[in-house]
């Protein structure tokens, strides 16, 4: 009895001892499982003809009325031959340089590259999302927000609920005004 005794709290001692001396490993992982959009399905825009580039423009302007139409058109045709730089405002009282950019033209981008991706005909981003479906969507609104600086802070339950509203830019920027760092004052901040 002695000796099983023994080697029982020698053995719990000798257990307790070595898993001591490793070092804790704490995992993160969501649920739906990792993000591996590093490497975004690089889809490419697809040609649009002039009365569908209208009517993206059109659509887009309908969702952010404070948007002028030659931002979003010139937005539209830097992002056709794959240019996700911001366009200037050609009038000086539309932004300081220390303003940044408003959620409304925020928005307004993310939604002309989703459009221009999505190849957005007659029935506008809603029609081209039932279109294509909701994955090949969401991988799109993705890689759109990529070129944005925003591929790892947006979760997928965002991009999901975006994509079933009308304008899921506008959500985004939304999104992202109210965790930059200055929330909700109406720019979108890059700076974390």
């Amino acid at each position: 009895m002695k000796k099983s005794f023994k080697r029982i709290v020698l053995a719990t001692t000798l257990l307790l001892l070595t898993s001591s001396s490793f070092p804790t490993i704490t995992v993160l992982a969501e649920a739906q499982g990792t993000h591996h959009h590093t490497a975004v399905n690089d889809r490419k825009p697809r040609q649009m003809s002039e009365l569908e580039k209208d009517q993206l423009v059109e659509e887009v302007k309908r969702n952010h009325p404070t948007v002028s139409k030659s931002f979003i058109r010139k937005a539209l045709e830097k992002q056709l031959v794959g240019d996700y730089s911001i366009p200037i405002e050609s009038n000086a009282l539309s932004r300081s340089p220390w303003q940044r950019i408003t959620v409304d033209q925020m928005g307004a981008l993310i939604d002309t590259g989703l459009g221009a991706l999505l190849g957005v005909g007659a029935g506008g981003i809603a029609g081209a999302i039932k279109t294509v479906g909701k994955r090949a969507a969401k991988e799109s609104l993705r890689q759109v927000i990529t070129r944005y600086g925003l591929s790892i802070l947006i979760s997928d339950q965002v991009l999901d609920f975006a994509l079933n509203l009308f304008s899921p830019g506008h959500h985004i920027a939304t999104y992202w005004d109210q965790h930059d760092k200055v929330p909700n004052n109406g720019r979108i901040n890059f700076e974390w």
